[in-house]
């Protein structure tokens, strides 16, 4: 079996069928979650950003190839595996899609394309984390259908996402706060910078 058939079994692209919530369900609720810091202001962190970038810089350089899984026999690459979406190169997708999973532990890809014989993706568009929520079952343990920008993707098919979850949560959540901690840091150095206090007045205590 190759690889297109182990990922994508013939006639059936479902992206995950109820996929499972495994970390606290907080998490799955971006507008309204616990989490005491975002992506926008963890980014200002220059040592978080150092790291990020180096890790997104060497993967996203890294050259991505087909191979059978019984033989190890090396396949020619389908056009998604050579250009994961028609908008941008495989360095900066795959670079944000690490980003996607450095922070929030998980990243989102929607099928854009499908083959029309068998309806295979052929294509696929990233999908940022901030414009993603879910909506989870009554009992919060499996998640019913995605939200993108507010409207409700199908589960299955062209349109419906991809997700690409990694075994550890994000440093959003397991760093919350540190980074918070860095962050008010630095905007107090700032502003000691910024608004310097006076030296105060040297009085002559001669006659």
């Amino acid at each position: 079996m190759g690889l297109r058939d182990y990922l994508f079994p013939k006639n059936k692209i479902e992206a995950q069928e109820s996929p499972a919530v495994l970390s606290d369900v907080f998490s799955y609720y971006p507008p309204i979650d616990l989490v005491a810091i975002n992506r926008s202001e963890a980014i200002t962190i220059p040592a978080v950003v150092r790291c990020v970038n180096l890790i997104k810089g060497i993967i996203g350089s890294m050259e991505l190839k087909t191979y059978a899984k019984a033989t190890d026999e090396e396949l020619p690459n389908l056009p998604w595996v050579n250009q994961i979406t028609k908008y941008a190169p495989n360095n900066v997708t795959i670079g944000w899609i690490v980003d996607s999973l450095i922070f929030y532990g998980v990243a989102y890809l929607r099928i854009d394309e499908i083959y029309q014989d068998d309806n295979r993706p052929a294509r696929f568009e990233y999908i940022a984390n901030n414009r993603v929520t879910s909506q989870l079952n009554a009992k919060g343990t499996f998640v019913e259908y995605y939200r993108i920008d507010g409207e409700a993707v199908p589960m299955s098919g062209l349109g419906s996402l991809v997700t690409i979850q990694s075994p550890i949560e994000g440093i959003l959540y397991t760093g919350a706060r540190t980074l918070r901690a860095a962050v008010d840091l630095e905007k107090a150095a700032s502003v000691a910078a910024s608004t310097p206090q006076p030296a105060g007045i040297i009085k002559n205590s001669g006659a």
